[in-house]
């Protein structure tokens, strides 16, 4: 096989270039004040209209996806997979609206409409481990993909199990293509993917232990190796006594300080997200125009993702811009295109 020819400084070039008209800072709190789809579609697609909330979403995020495919398309393999893997997380979130949809009784062809890529591109698919059966790649049918994740284990809480389930493979997945990169390029990221598993160690507390009272034996074996929060103090955050010392012992790993009280399950996401978002500006800047730089983007523009969805949804429910803004990632009028 003739080896794919890379230009990190081409790359990293055009992702200097385009995060300029990213939905950040000034431009963010400007979108803020529209108070209606239509306009909001019209001021993020110009020329087009956001027929509603879910179709505004779904092109949002299917931006994000062919661009991250366009990214891997200009590397070598080793950091092709590595963008295939980060990519592959946005996947995982159609598959989790399929399971929803199909415990529903949604039908397929109803169902399909619903996601952003009915027929995504395979992501990393890791052996099967705890969780059980092989979850096919996100290339296959509805109807095949509805058999097989019924075969997944209905503990320990049913649609809980299958979300995580998901989560864990995907996350597998990115840690095993980061650990196939060279020294140089996993130094770049490696605070960036760490945290990203650690955040999902977080939510797995804060949702299963405190929201769902599932048992920490139940919980335990569903720990991604490969980050700061270990075997151990998993262990301890689901053995405290509340939240606010579960989410004491992941500072520094899914948090950048002590949560404020009072501490819940939602705050804690958030707060898990500045700290993804404080990182990826840090990869970004400081990557020169190795792959730190094209990840650091690409988480970047998973953050612009998220705050776009957020403002789509406060737009629909007939929320005033400061409740909208409190949900965005950073919250306020706080300047995000620094850095």
């Amino acid at each position: 096989m003739t080896a794919i020819p890379e230009d990190l400084d081409y790359l990293a070039t055009r992702v200097h270039g385009r995060r300029s008209q990213l939905a950040e800072g000034e431009r963010l709190e400007a979108l803020c004040g529209l108070r209606s789809l239509e306009a909001l579609g019209r001021a993020v697609f110009p020329g087009s209209q956001a027929p509603s909330a879910v179709g505004f979403q779904r092109r949002v995020a299917a931006g994000w996806l062919r661009e991250m495919e366009e990214l891997a398309g200009g590397l070598g393999w080793r950091r092709a997979r590595m963008m295939e893997a980060i990519a592959h997380r946005l996947a995982i979130e159609d598959q989790k609206v399929e399971a929803r949809g199909l415990a529903a009784g949604v039908p397929p062809e109803a169902l399909q409409r619903q996601l952003v890529r009915p027929l995504a591109v395979p992501g990393p698919t890791p052996s099967a481990g705890a969780e059980g059966a092989a979850i096919p790649p996100p290339g296959r049918d509805v109807a095949g993909r509805r058999q097989a994740r019924a075969a997944l284990p209905a503990q320990p809480a049913g649609a809980l199990a299958r979300e995580t389930a998901l989560d864990r493979r995907s996350l597998e997945g990115l840690v095993a293509a980061m650990e196939g990169l060279d020294r140089a390029d996993r130094s770049g990221i490696g605070a960036l993917v760490g945290h990203e598993v650690d955040h999902f160690h977080l939510m797995l507390v804060a949702r299963g232990r405190f929201l769902r009272g599932l048992a920490p034996a139940d919980l335990l074996p569903w720990q991604v190796e490969g980050a700061g929060i270990t075997r151990e103090i998993l262990s301890g955050m689901l053995s405290a006594p509340d939240l606010a010392r579960a989410a004491a012992m992941a500072v520094g790993a899914a948090l950048d300080r002590p949560p404020p009280e009072p501490v819940e399950a939602t705050s804690l996401d958030r707060l898990a997200w500045q700290r993804f978002l404080r990182l990826a500006r840090r990869a970004f800047r400081e990557g020169a125009t190795g792959l730190a730089v094209l990840v650091g983007y690409a988480a970047i523009r998973r953050v612009e993702v998220r705050n776009l969805t957020t403002l789509s949804e406060g737009i629909r429910l007939g929320l005033p811009a400061e409740a909208i803004r409190a949900h965005l990632v950073p919250p306020g009028r706080r300047e995000v295109a620094r850095a």
